[in-house]
């Protein structure tokens, strides 16, 4: 009973985090401005955070291997601004795993890293040519 009672908690949050998220999701990477693309990862999952900072970040994706190359919408509050903070981490760590932040459709930052990797992102830079996805 006990089992029962654990596995129906653990679907109530998850039901309660996607419903918080929905601002999130509702946008599509086709119609964001920033987007960030995990191009391939030997990692079995890898965790997305944004934000206008370091120190204002919330976590908005969850790659895992199955997904293959996917794009995934920065959150609703930050496709607006100009510069965005991006944390991605691997785990387990110590698989590689290869990203490009885009804006506007422009890949704008390369990551390629096998723990975790940060960045700050400016929409005006020069575009990354190094990004394969």
């Amino acid at each position: 009973m006990s089992r029962l009672v654990f596995v129906l908690t653990i679907l109530t949050v998850a039901a309660l985090t996607a419903a918080c998220q929905g601002g999130a999701a509702s946008r599509t990477p086709e119609s964001a401005r920033w987007v960030s693309m995990v191009c391939s990862s030997q990692a079995d999952v890898v965790t997305l955070n944004a934000g206008p900072s370091k120190d204002d970040t919330t976590a908005f994706a969850q790659w895992k291997r199955s997904d293959g190359s996917r794009a995934f919408a920065l959150p609703p509050r930050l496709q607006n601004l100009q510069k965005i903070y991006l944390e991605a981490n691997n785990s387990p760590q110590g698989r590689e795993t290869e990203m490009c932040v885009k804006f506007d459709n422009r890949p704008k930052k390369r990551m390629s890293f096998s723990k975790s990797e940060n960045h700050t992102v400016d929409a005006n830079s020069a575009d990354d040519t190094k990004c394969r996805c």
